[in-house]
C-alpha cells in the first residue's frame, strides 16, 4: 500500500492575448510514501518543524510554504532573515526529503501558452488531474499494489469526479499507435482523501516539491533548476519514459512537462 500526497504550484487559468493572468504553468507533484514508512516521514518533517521553531523562531503550527522562502512571507515576514538564510532552510528542506527512506516523487508541469494555442479551450485543471492519475493507476498496476490519495484541498468535487471516472473508465492514447489503452485506475482505493494544508505538514513539503519543479523549467533569480536536484535519488524517473525516447531537449529529471 502506498499513500500519495498531492499539491500544486502555480494556476490553472489561461493566458490570454499578450498580457500575462496568472502563471506561465501549472504544476502538481506528487509524494508516495509506503505505508510502512508513513510514521518515519511525519516525524521527519515534525523533526525539521522543531528545528526551525527552536532555531528561527517559526512556530510549529505555523503554514509554512514554499513561497514564503522565496517571497519572505508568512511567518518569515516579521523576522527581518536575509534572502540567502530563508533560501538556505529550503534547501535544507529539500534535503530532508532526499534522505528519507521508502518515499518517491514525481511531477507534471504544464506550459501553459503552448497548450492554450494547440487547444484554447482546454480544461488545464482536468487535462492535469486525469494526467496524475493515469500516472498513478501505471504505478501501482507496475507494483500491483494499491494506493489511497491524499490531495491538498480546493476544487474537491472535480477531483473526486475525475477520479470516480477513472476508476471506471481510462481509455489514455497510446503514445506511438493511434488507439487507446484500457487503464482503469482500481488500484486507487476511495475517494480523494482531502488534506488542508495548514494541518498537514506533508501536504505543506509536498508543496516544496511542487515549488522546485516549478522553477526547474520557470527559474526566478531566487530558485532556479538546482532547488529541483537537491531531492536527489527520490525522484522517480520513470515518469521520463517517453520523454527519453522521443530526446526532447527540455527533459527534466522526475518531470513530466507538456507538452
Amino acid at each position: 500500500m502506498h499513500l500519495i500526497y498531492i499539491d500544486e504550484s502555480g494556476d490553472s487559468g489561461i493566458i490570454t492575448g499578450k498580457k500575462k493572468i496568472g502563471t506561465e504553468f501549472y504544476t502538481l507533484s506528487a509524494l508516495i510514501i509506503k505505508e510502512s514508512y508513513w510514521l518515519t516521514t511525519l516525524n521527519s518533517f515534525i523533526e525539521f518543524r522543531r528545528f526551525l521553531k527552536d532555531e528561527y523562531k517559526i512556530p510549529m503550527m505555523s503554514e509554512l510554504k514554499a513561497t514564503d522562502f522565496i517571497n519572505n512571507s508568512g511567518p518569515f515576514s516579521t523576522l527581518g532573515y536575509t534572502d540567502k538564510m530563508r533560501m538556505n532552510l529550503y534547501k535544507m528542506a529539500l534535503k530532508k526529503l532526499s534522505r528519507l527512506e521508502g518515499i518517491k516523487t514525481w511531477a507534471i508541469l504544464f506550459k501553459k501558452r503552448e497548450w492554450e494555442k494547440k487547444y484554447p479551450k482546454l480544461d488545464i485543471f482536468q487535462t492535469s488531474w486525469q494526467n496524475m492519475i493515469e500516472r498513478i493507476e501505471r504505478f501501482t498496476t507496475k507494483l500491483d499494489e494499491r494506493c489511497i490519495v491524499f490531495p491538498d484541498e480546493g476544487r474537491d468535487e472535480k477531483i473526486r469526479s475525475i477520479m470516480r471516472q477513472l476508476r471506471r473508465f481510462s481509455r489514455p492514447q497510446a503514445h506511438y499507435k493511434k488507439t487507446t489503452l484500457k487503464c482503469n485506475a482500481e488500484l486507487v482505493l476511495e475517494d480523494p482523501n482531502i488534506r488542508e494544508s495548514h494541518n498537514s505538514y506533508i501536504i505543506q513539503f509536498t508543496d516544496y516539491i511542487a515549488y522546485a519543479a516549478s522553477r526547474a523549467v520557470y527559474q526566478k533569480p531566487l530558485c532556479g533548476e538546482k532547488y529541483w536536484d537537491y531531492l536527489g535519488d527520490i525522484r522517480d524517473d520513470s515518469v521520463n519514459a517517453i520523454s527519453r525516447k522521443t530526446e526532447r531537449k527540455d527533459l527534466k529529471f522526475g518531470i513530466a512537462i507538456k507538452p
